[in-house]
């Protein structure tokens, strides 16, 4: 049986809160894909937590690593 939701929201949440970012997307992509219109603020919250690591990744001269996550 799948999980409610809102338990699949919340769980995407806490991936995002620990740093998870691409378990948050993978459990997100499953509501988004399935019409759920409550999980498109929480996955603009992630892109932004993308963007953060990818700034962070530049000031270390990860460059490789920026492209990557740039390209989630």
């Amino acid at each position: 049986m799948a999980e409610p939701s809102w338990v699949v929201k919340y769980q995407a949440r806490e991936a995002l809160k620990n740093g998870h970012l691409e378990d948050a997307r993978r459990l997100l992509d499953v509501l988004i894909s399935s019409g759920y219109r409550r999980a498109w603020a929480l996955q603009n919250e992630i892109a932004q937590a993308y963007l953060a690591r990818v700034e962070k990744h530049l000031r270390n001269d990860q460059i490789d690593l920026a492209w990557r996550d740039l390209a989630l």
